[in-house]
This record gives structure tokens, sequence and C-alpha cells, in this order.
């Protein structure tokens, strides 16, 4: 017997149990019998447990959103391009800037740098194509001065302890504006000077101070190739590289 049809009998059984109850309780107590309609309710078979090999079954995989961070441009390294245009005349720290800011120190008291080669080349290549140069430098190294003599550059001012008066009275002297002017320094002696300055630029292994101000920052560090790199784009800018 199938589970359905013995459900069935159970349920069979049930109602003239009810029926037999009603009809010994008129008896007793003088009731007039009543019709019991009991609706017949069809019985569906129970769901199978196991699910027909046929039916086949996808999970849901939620889509998480995939998004690329960028680094959020600096607006001040956005634009300097365009202020390169107007560059008419470079001005370097030499310690930090065309020097990596290591000192060699020769029995007797000397010191000793070393300059980038290339640095040196682009130095050149500016002043022949008309750019002014002007070298502002707290040191007082004269081996530094014979160097950047022999580059081409004259203004050279060494043992300069206010940077920017010194700039200042540079511009007024050769008539020019800070809009014309491209600073590269690396430490605070140069911050006040660099401010004023049309463009502000720094070696990439700069102080922090210096870094926050700057409208370009050279991925080159200082004495290995940061003045040949902002020298470089100036030209490259307006033309004059080639």
């Amino acid at each position: 017997m199938t589970f359905a049809r013995l459900k069935m009998n159970i349920v069979c059984i049930k109602i003239e149990s009810v029926r037999f109850i009603i009809a010994v309780a008129a008896i007793l107590f003088n009731i007039t019998p009543v019709k019991i309609c009991v609706a017949s309710v069809p019985i569906v078979p129970a769901r199978p447990k196991t699910k027909p090999a046929s039916v086949k079954t996808f999970t849901a995989i939620p889509q998480i959103p995939f998004r690329i961070f960028e680094p959020v441009p600096n607006p001040m390294e956005s634009n300097y391009k365009a202020l390169l245009r107007k560059i008419k005349c470079f001005v370097f720290d030499v310690d930090g800037v065309l020097t990596n800011g290591s000192l060699i120190l020769i029995p007797g008291g000397g010191q000793a740098r070393t300059m980038n080669i290339r640095d040196g080349y682009a130095l050149q290549h500016a002043i022949k194509n008309g750019f002014e140069v002007l070298i502002l430098s707290g040191g007082k190294s004269e081996e530094v001065r014979t160097r950047l003599k022999g580059l081409g550059v004259k203004n050279i001012q060494l043992g300069c302890d206010d940077k920017l008066s010194a700039l200042k009275n540079y511009l007024w002297e050769n008539e020019m504006s800070e809009s014309e002017v491209l600073y590269m320094g690396d430490d605070i002696p140069d911050l006040t000077a660099m401010k004023i300055s049309g463009v502000a630029s720094c070696p990439g292994d700069a102080a922090e101070e210096i870094k926050k101000i700057c409208h370009y920052i050279s991925p080159f560090k200082g004495g290995e190739g940061c003045v040949r790199d902002v020298i470089e784009q100036t030209m490259k800018v307006q033309g004059k590289w080639d």
C-alpha cells in the first residue's frame, strides 16, 4: 500500500468516528441528527526529497563593482608645463641640487663635491640658447665657482645668506619678472626665494617643506640629473632643445 493510499484511509476513519460520536450524542440528548458534509480534499503526494537529475541549479554570483583608483594629480604640477613657456632664467642652488649634498673631507681641511656631467651639458646648452643662469649658494667653494665658470655661467653668488633678496636684486637689475624664473632648490634656505618664482622645482630627495610648495618635483635626485631634467623640459616646451 502506498503512503498516499494509507493517508486517505486514516482520514476516512477519522470522519466515520466523528459521525458515530454525533449519532450517540443525538440519542442520549434527544437531538435531531444533522447531516455533516465533509468536503473531499485532494491529497497531494509528498514532494520528493531528491531533485531530478534533469533539473539544473545555478548559484548567483554577486557582482562586485571593480574600480581602479588613480592618484589624484597635484594641481600645481598639472599646469607647470604652461608656465615653462615664460621662463627666461634658471636659478639653482649648489649643494643638494647640482651636487648630491655629500662632502668629501680632504686631509688639511679641504672639501670636495661631485657634479653630474649631464647637468653641466644642460647648463651650457641653455646659456648658448639665450637663457640666464643664476647660482645662489650658501657654500663658499672656489672649486665650484671654477667649474661653473668653465660651463659659461657668469652669475655665481657664493656665501649667499639671503637668497630672496639676492633674487629680487638680480631681477631688478636685469629687468625681469618673477614669472620668468624657474628656481630649483632643495632645502629651507631656498624656501622664500622659491615662493616668489614663476616655477618652483626641486630634486626628488628634497626636504618635505620644499616639496610642498613646488610646481614640479623631479624624479631625479640632487647631483643625479635633476638640473638637466628641468632645463631640458623647459627648452623642449619652447622649441629650443634641438
